[in-house]
Parts: structure tokens; sequence; C-alpha cells
């Protein structure tokens, strides 16, 4: 029974923008048995790709995305997975199969699984705006070093003089938001328990990997 089935955060950070919704991306991970099949889909909503990997002498497995596959999708969130197969189909009979969503009992087994959730923007997307999108009306800013994004990219923490992003800040005071660059929802990091408005500046904020918590 293969157990060690792992799929690797795509580029790194588990999401794909604009460069790579132009130019493609990888999915790549392990199936532990050279030569092992490996049947890779990536699903949002109802949109879904599914493709068949062979693992190479290592174990492990490569699949290229191109722009046209990755275009299948919308802005959001994808799970991309992988499922380690044992059959008697070659991998083009086994893409077929799988693509025609034909059941797998008798025709397959799965020996093992792995998924990764991946926010999809290909889009560029402007951090200083309001839920609705409307643009800031002020200065933002944003640190330098990277620390003010979440590890998957979904979500970026910044201060600006803006006083159109969220409703309630009117004194042109940097104040600190945090938004989700998938839903585009926004909020005032910079403010009390009961949500009072800083009322002086704040500036160089830092975001856990997840983007849960920022720090001032």
């Amino acid at each position: 029974m293969t157990t060690n089935v792992t799929i690797n955060p795509i580029d790194g950070t588990n999401f794909i923008g604009s460069d790579e919704a132009l130019h493609g991306t990888v999915v790549t991970g392990t199936l532990a048995l050279p030569g092992e099949l490996g049947i890779v889909t990536l699903i949002e909503g109802g949109a879904k790709l599914t493709e068949v990997v062979t693992a190479n002498a290592q174990g492990q497995f490569t699949l290229a995305l191109t722009p046209s596959e990755l275009s299948h999708f919308t802005t959001g969130l994808l799970t991309v997975g992988v499922q380690a197969v044992k059959t008697s189909l070659s991998a083009s009979l086994l893409t077929s199969w799988v693509n025609s969503h034909l059941p797998a009992s008798g025709v397959y087994t799965i020996l093992g699984s792995a998924s990764e959730s991946v926010t999809y923007a290909p889009a560029v997307a402007l951090a200083s705006s309001s839920a609705s999108g409307t643009a800031g009306n002020s200065n933002s800013y944003m640190d330098y070093n990277g620390s003010a994004l979440s590890s998957n990219g979904g979500t970026v923490a910044f201060y600006s003089q803006d006083t159109n992003l969220v409703p309630g800040v009117t004194s042109g005071y940097d104040q600190i938001y945090v938004k989700n660059l998938t839903t585009g929802a926004i909020s005032v990091a910079s403010s009390s328990s009961t949500g009072t408005v800083g009322n002086s500046y704040s500036y160089d904020p830092s975001l856990s990997a997840n983007g849960n918590l920022v720090a001032l």
C-alpha cells in the first residue's frame, strides 16, 4: 500500500497570479514508487481539470499547466490534488477513462492521496481598494521585505491614509488594513477590540504565514 504521496505547494506559495496565468506553472510531488501512475485534479466550483502523471525513477512527478488549461478557472480558491493509483491501463488509456468521468471500480485502485488549497488570482489586484472595488483616495504603503503578505499570497496588510476603504475611517492618519485578495474583504487592523479606529499613525504591519494575525 502506497502511503508516501505528496503534492508540493504550487510555486512555493500556493498562489497562482497573473504571471503564472500568462506563462503557465507546474504541479510537482511524490508518488513514492518509480513508474507509478497518479491522477492530478484541479477543482474550483464546477470547473475541473484532470491529468495523469507518471512517477520518475525517484518516485517524483511533474505536471506542466499551460495558460490555456488555467483559463478554465476564475479567480478563487483551487483544490489541487493527486491520487496514486494501481491499474493495468496505460497512462493514455487512464487519461481517457478519467476524463470520460467513468467509475474507478474495477479499473484502478487508489493507493494514497494528497491535496493543497491554492489561491488563483490571474489578474493584478489593487489592494488599496474597498470591498466593492473602489480605489483609495490617498496614499498607501506596504513593507518591502514581504512580511506583509501571507504565505499563499492571498492576504496582504498595508498602511494607508485613505478614508474611503472602510466605513468609519475619517481621520486621514495612516491606518493598517488587511485585504483578502480573493474575496475583496478589507478590515482595519489598527483598531481597538470594540472596533474604534486608531487616533494616530500606524505603519509597517507584518502578517502571520496564514494571514490570520497581524502585528502593528
